[in-house]
């Protein structure tokens, strides 16, 4: 199960921004735990091709050949994935 470590990194070893406040920090921090958990709460057959995706960086022709389903199934499985993240994070995902 390739997407176990998505919320396992510390928020606190990611690189600040120099440019932004501490409210702006915080803020996308926030956010960004958010999403990880948002995904993390994915049924895994969606959880695993966003996992792939967007941080693995795979392709999605890539992505089916990992998962071993069609180049269909990745597409129509992202599109549910998605729309579950963006009615979950409020229309921002």
């Amino acid at each position: 199960a390739p997407a176990r470590g998505l919320g396992s990194r510390d928020e606190a070893a990611e690189p600040q921004d120099p440019a932004r406040g501490p409210v702006e920090t915080l803020v996308a921090a926030e956010r960004a735990r958010a999403v990880r958990s948002a995904v993390e709460a994915l049924p895994r057959q969606l959880r695993e091709p966003v996992y792939l995706h967007h941080v693995e960086g795979l392709s999605y022709r890539d992505v089916a050949a990992v998962l071993d389903v069609g180049l269909g199934t990745v597409a129509r499985r992202m599109e549910r994935a998605l729309s579950l993240l963006r009615a979950r994070l409020g229309g921002d995902a």
